[in-house]
């Protein structure tokens, strides 16, 4: 029985990610750091889409816990689709942020989509045919030269990860979106789910992922 993990499941476009997977007969674990949510989430996906779904507490800012998570679900369940979706909005200047503050947003934004990535690739290399999906998006309409510069840092991981692992069977692929029109705190989950479904109809070039028996 194989899985896809959703890194931030418990944002409005993990949310919505997570529900179009489901709604393709996909299995699923909910990464993020609200375990509530998460598991209210998995709740109502199991309960409307009679798919398994398990969640997971990770928080980003700790080397340990993001750890513990691979670990856990490298242990219990096969993956075969890993979305690495992250939300990027890095503001500021560089000469003004305390180092506290730098370390926090470099590892969020950019050094724990790899981590997670190199946990789950033995796991992922097992089939043959698996999905990294890295997925960056701000809710910015005027994104940050830091943020755009980071955007840009991660497609580039994303493309050397695809040469790195591409005799393995392991298909990586990478979009950045920038949702002006849609704040994150607005709740508008069609909107999001628009979003979602277009996405992944477009990244997969229109061939859904085949349901996970």
């Amino acid at each position: 029985m194989n899985f896809s993990v959703i890194r931030n499941a418990n944002t409005d476009l993990g949310n919505a990610i997570a529900i179009t997977l489901a709604d393709l007969g996909r299995h699923l674990i909910l990464l993020g750091s609200d375990l509530i949510s998460l598991e209210k989430m998995a709740e109502n996906l199991r309960t409307s889409r009679k798919v398994k779904v398990f969640s997971i507490s990770a928080d980003d800012s700790s080397m340990h816990s993001i750890l513990k998570a691979c670990e856990i679900i490298n242990n219990d369940f096969q993956v075969d689709l890993f979305i690495n979706y992250s939300e990027i909005n890095f503001y500021g200047k560089f000469s003004d942020q305390a180092v506290q503050t730098l370390d926090f947003n470099l590892k969020r934004n950019f050094l724990t989509g790899p981590i997670y990535t190199h946990q789950l690739l033995p796991n992922l290399m097992l089939h043959a045919n698996a999905y990294v999906l890295n997925l960056y998006s701000s809710y910015n309409s005027k994104p940050s030269q830091w943020t755009t510069i980071l955007n840009e840092q991660n497609i580039n991981f994303s493309n050397y990860l695809g040469e790195d692992v591409e005799d393995s069977g392991v298909i990586v692929k990478a979009c950045t979106i920038e949702i002006n029109d849609i704040r994150s705190n607005t709740g508008d989950c069609g909107e999001h789910l628009k979003i979602a479904q277009a996405l992944l109809d477009s990244l997969f070039h229109n061939q859904a992922m085949a349901p996970a028996l």
